[in-house]
């Protein structure tokens, strides 16, 4: 059953085979798409921003916090696609909640992130 007025769960897409998923996915408004994406689990949620053909857009409108958590969530190569649709303003609020403690940066985690 849908959550929060969306006409489908991300467990009932994500049961779907790809093509299925992909064309359901691609009929629901951006918004939809977008909240149904906030309703996954992070660990979830590239699988099924990868199925949207507006991908690119949904990536740079999710909350700069929630792409962080997302990031932290997933493998390497999955971070690196979403990495590659985010905005600036998101990148540098990445680099600020990992990179820096307190007033310090933490070099290992700087170096790590200028890595992507």
């Amino acid at each position: 059953m849908a959550e929060r007025g969306l006409p489908l769960t991300y467990e009932e897409l994500l049961a779907k085979p790809a093509a299925e998923a992909e064309r359901l996915l691609a009929e629901l408004p951006f918004q939809e798409q977008l909240q149904l994406i906030l309703s996954t689990p992070w660990h979830l949620r590239p699988k099924i921003i990868t199925l949207s053909p507006v991908a690119e857009g949904l990536v740079r409108n999710l909350p700069p916090q929630e792409l962080f958590l997302t990031l932290k969530a997933v493998s390497t190569e999955e971070a690196i696609d979403l990495l590659s649709y985010a905005k600036g303003e998101q990148i540098q609020l990445l680099f600020d909640l990992d990179a820096w403690r307190k007033d310090r940066i933490v070099e290992e985690r700087f170096l790590a992130g200028a890595s992507f």
